[in-house]
């Protein structure tokens, strides 16, 4: 099940898996540039329960997330604070595998849901849409080579085209990590949701950014581990190009 490999249980027999693997907090965090003051933008709290092998709920920029799993064997589904089909909820749907997460849903009194899906080639993302309606569509394409990524932004209601060229490090994020939380940086052309951005998309392993290019901007990736060889942080440098000036830094903190 993929909500079960998110995440290492601890096994005393296995030194290398002896300390927790998923992050119990991470917090995104605006660095000034000049004085290296630090914003917290916004924090993912995660709570894992390690005797069940489930998340339990997930707090993102102090909006709580409680799992339901009654569903998941049977339409696997998890409903996020589900009290009745007549209240809003949201609801995060896997394929008949459990490998991979095919949508990420918000159910409202029709006919205003929103639909966001995720399309698979393989182990690797090539696609993201948001459907709503014109105003609010949102689509993401992923082709690769080598170890580059490419990625096609688009909000056609005002024609907003962005394209990024994602160069991957040698450093594996391992299936705890989401790899949207890095590899996605807002930079126009409408967000995927913060929730998307707190769990993995895929079981399958995924490298860690290296460098980020959007036209006359490039955005470095430097990563900080902790004693036990984690990720503890990562530091998002933005640059322009031509010149070299920072245009804005952004640290994402890890805590275990």
């Amino acid at each position: 099940m993929a909500i079960l490999l998110f995440a290492c249980k601890k096994n005393n027999h296995t030194p290398r898996i002896t300390y927790r693997q998923l992050p119990s907090k991470i917090s995104i965090i605006n660095v000034d540039p000049v004085t290296q003051a630090e914003t917290l933008q916004y924090e993912m709290d995660l709570f894992y329960n390690e005797n069940s092998g489930q998340f339990d709920s997930i707090i993102l920029g102090g909006t709580s997330y409680k799992f339901d799993y009654s569903l998941f064997n049977s339409g696997h589904k998890i409903l996020l604070n589900y009290t009745n089909a007549s209240l809003p909820y949201q609801e995060i749907i896997f394929d008949s595998s459990y490998y991979t997460l095919k949508e990420y849903n918000d159910i409202l009194p029709a006919p205003n849901s929103t639909v966001r899906k995720l399309q698979y080639d393989g182990n690797r993302l090539i696609g993201y849409t948001m459907i709503t309606d014109p105003v609010n569509d949102v689509s993401r394409s992923y082709t690769y080579k080598n170890d580059t990524s490419f990625i096609h932004k688009a909000h056609p209601y005002d024609n907003c085209a962005i394209n990024d060229t994602l160069i991957n490090s040698y450093y594996d994020m391992s299936i705890s990590l989401s790899w949207l939380l890095f590899a996605d940086v807002e930079m126009g052309c409408g967000s995927i949701p913060m929730m998307l951005r707190a769990l993995p998309v895929s079981n399958y392993p995924s490298k860690l950014p290296f460098k980020l290019i959007n036209g006359a901007l490039q955005i470095d990736y430097t990563y900080t581990p902790d004693t036990h060889s984690r990720l503890s942080e990562a530091l998002l440098t933005g640059k322009i190009r031509d010149n070299g000036n920072i245009s804005f830094k952004r640290k994402i903190r890890l805590e275990y």
